[in-house]
């Protein structure tokens, strides 16, 4: 009966925390943030193309062919840049709906009185 119980509270902190547009909004803010950074540079035209611009700028041909274009280095460049200077506000992104939501409630003289004990 306390397993069923500890599952049926574990599942639902679980869509709680899952299916709310504080995840929904950090996962969009994470997928645009790793594929507006710079992928490919052109030498010829000295200019950069983002994961976004490559996909509908070049032919898959060239795509393939091109070791720019290789699935790690995509990789390492989307996790460059901006993402390593968001990430950690992204992160609180999920927690804050329910928090406040738990806040507005009057939970928040039990979340402060418990670390107490």
């Amino acid at each position: 009966m306390k397993k069923l119980l500890l599952f049926s509270t574990v599942k639902q902190d679980l869509n709680k925390t899952l299916l709310n547009i504080g995840f929904l909004g950090a996962v969009l803010l994470t997928a645009v943030l790793c594929f507006t950074a710079p992928t490919y540079h052109d030498i010829a035209t000295d200019r950069s193309y983002s994961v976004f611009e490559s996909f509908f700028s070049f032919k898959r041909e060239f795509i393939e062919s091109d070791t720019q274009f290789a699935s790690i280095s995509v990789f390492q460049n989307g996790l460059g840049g901006y993402i390593s200077m968001f990430l950690p506000i992204i992160v609180a992104f999920p927690f804050m709906v329910s928090f406040c939501a738990e806040i507005n409630s009057g939970l928040k003289n039990i979340i402060t009185i418990l670390p107490g004990l």
